[in-house]
C-alpha cells in the first residue's frame, strides 16, 4: 500500500518526489506506472472528444 499526500496544484514530479521520501523504490516505480497509465487514458479521452 502506498500512502501519499496530494496538494491540488502538484505536478507528477512533485508527487513522485514526496512518494520517494515515504516509500521504497518498488512502490514508487508502481506509482509512477499508474500515473503514466492515467495520463495515457486522459490523452485518449481528449483525443476521442476531438474526433466527435
Amino acid at each position: 500500500m502506498l500512502v501519499n499526500v496530494f496538494k491540488g496544484d502538484q505536478s507528477d514530479e512533485e508527487r513522485m518526489a514526496f512518494a520517494r521520501q515515504l516509500h521504497e523504490v518498488t512502490l514508487c516505480t508502481q506509482f509512477q506506472q499508474e500515473l503514466d497509465q492515467g495520463y495515457e487514458v486522459f490523452r485518449a479521452i481528449v483525443a476521442a472528444k476531438h474526433e466527435e
